[in-house]
């Protein structure tokens, strides 16, 4: 086995050892140093104090062949494991701050104009007999905007602030907004449908909320699932599981509140739905991208 740090006496029994890694964990450089080892290459492996790494050093002979193999040795793990090329990195996008200030700023002004236009509430709320009998379609996309009060609306901007902006970090401002207002649409509709024909009616950012975090859950869902094949089923549904424990504590209210359950577990499905089709379908654009560049790389036609 490789030595740790070995001595200076040590080193002086091979002449001109190089350097041919430097790795920030101790389990890496060993891992690679059995590479060496099983091509019957003597090797050292020593702390790097500046670098704050584990050096694997070779005798100078061996050097060329040394790199030879570990760099075999990479191909073929790649080959082995190719979503490990290219795992994806969730929150890499800006928060989108200017597009969660425009969401609030419409909110905010639309709760003044219900102040002297209490008639817009009756116009714009998520009815289950305004969809279906009347078709009035703008429905579970304008109570998205609406509230019954000022304490109604803070609430909604504030977890609003947390989960809206984890959804513009993992996949761009523009179109987490777009998929959380149109999943927060779809679970309006969907408890519409549900209750139809009992009229039923609901107003709030809440859905629109909750979709968020559904999103969250589900694109998280769709990442596991690259690694299926090397991840444990239960931390594959991990962000499903945390998601439901989520909406749970969060999303069921107070017994004597008029919190509207149906339509948070609906946006939540939503939700949950449009970020693992968002996560798939992203998957497959990046794997096609990805091999379209390496047939051009290789000069194969395309």
């Amino acid at each position: 086995m490789p030595t740790l740090n070995p001595d200076a006496e040590q080193l002086q029994d091979e002449e001109d050892w190089v350097e041919i890694g430097c790795y920030p964990h101790e389990e890496d450089a060993h891992e690679h140093a059995l590479v060496i080892l099983a091509m019957g290459m003597p090797c050292w492996i020593t702390t790097d104090p500046e670098r704050m790494g584990y050096q694997l050093l070779v005798s100078q002979k061996y050097e060329s062949l040394a790199r030879h193999e570990l760099q075999q040795y990479e191909e073929e793990r790649l080959q082995s494991h190719p979503d490990q090329a290219n795992q994806p990195s969730p929150f890499t996008h800006s928060p989108g701050w200017t597009h969660y200030f425009l969401w609030a700023v419409t909110l905010v002004a639309v709760h003044r104009l219900q102040a002297h236009h209490p008639e817009l509430v009756e116009l714009g709320a998520s009815s289950s007999t305004g969809l279906i009998d009347q078709h009035q379609w703008w429905r579970p996309f304008t109570a998205l905007f609406l509230h019954s009060d000022l304490e109604h609306l803070l609430g909604n901007l504030l977890s609003g602030l947390f989960f809206t902006t984890l959804v513009a970090s993992s996949i761009g401002a523009t179109r987490a907004w777009l998929l959380i207002l149109a999943s927060g649409a779809m679970g309006n509709l969907a408890t519409s449908l549900m209750v139809w024909p009992e009229p039923y009616r609901s107003i709030g950012a809440s859905t629109a909320v909750f979709a968020a975090l559904g999103i969250l859950s589900g694109l998280g869902f769709a990442w596991m699932l690259r690694f299926r094949k090397q991840v444990p089923w239960l931390r594959m549904i991990a962000p499903l599981i945390g998601g439901i424990v989520v909406l749970g504590m969060t999303g069921s209210g107070l017994p004597e509140s008029n919190t509207d359950v149906m339509g948070h577990v609906f946006g939540f499905a939503a939700g949950v739905i449009s970020g693992a089709i968002w996560g798939s379908l992203t998957e497959r654009l990046s794997y096609k991208a990805s091999s379209g560049t390496s047939r051009e790389e290789s000069g194969a036609p395309t």
